[in-house]
């Protein structure tokens, strides 16, 4: 985990020209009110994290950023966001918006039964180098036939399932945070899903290569 850029020290003055900054807003997608005390996850190209909380007007804000692309997660009471491939540019300030939902395939519909003309992905995600099970992990279905992706949380025994899925393929992301080495990333792409069918993947994670 890295400090916050935001730090007391860096609180009373904006980045300089050599920097950008980034100010997000999260807001519940029902109502539109903003929600306050949400964890924020913001990952750097170079695998460097950030860990913010939003305040009590839903916002949250870093300072002195390198130019790149940054990877946000927000999280709060059983709802989630995640942007990838957000943009900070040196000089300039990046703002973004994240509305957090509960995905009607998440949390309740894990074991939800399946139309016949639809299909499942599920899996676990395990430590590539002792093989124990690895929860916690945020998981992203996406691909042409959806209209949006759709995330889960890997449970405990680092399951995940992602039921009524229109057969075709589609690409699975996992973004696992390891403690004081940055978030790490994997993607797994043409993943094929057909009627009635259950494909099941056992996704590896390095935990050991990140000094």
């Amino acid at each position: 985990m890295t400090t916050s850029p935001d730090s007391p020290e860096n609180q009373t003055r904006r980045p300089s020209t050599q920097w950008g900054w980034l100010v997000g807003s999260v807001f519940d997608d029902s109502s539109g009110a903003p929600i306050s005390l949400a964890e924020v996850v913001i990952s750097s190209e170079t695998n460097i994290e950030y860990n913010e909380t939003t305040d009590a007007k839903g916002r949250y804000q870093l300072s002195n950023l390198p130019s790149g692309r940054y990877h946000i997660v927000v999280v709060h009471g059983g709802r989630f966001a995640v942007a990838n491939d957000v943009v900070v540019i040196a000089g300039q300030e990046t703002n973004i918006n994240h509305r957090l939902a509960i995905n009607p395939r998440h949390s309740e519909d894990r074991h939800a039964t399946v139309d016949s003309n639809r299909g499942v992905i599920s899996g676990v995600i395990i430590d590539a180098s002792d093989r124990t099970p690895l929860g916690g992990a945020t998981v992203e279905v996406s691909g042409p036939l959806l209209n949006e992706s759709v995330f889960t949380i890997a449970a405990g025994n680092g399951s995940f399932r992602f039921p009524d899925l229109v057969p075709g393929t589609y690409l699975i992301s996992v973004y696992y945070s390891l403690i004081n080495k940055g978030n790490v990333e994997v993607r797994r792409s043409g993943i094929a899903v057909k009627s009635a069918l259950e494909t099941k993947l056992t996704i590896d994670i390095d935990t050991q290569s990140r000094r």
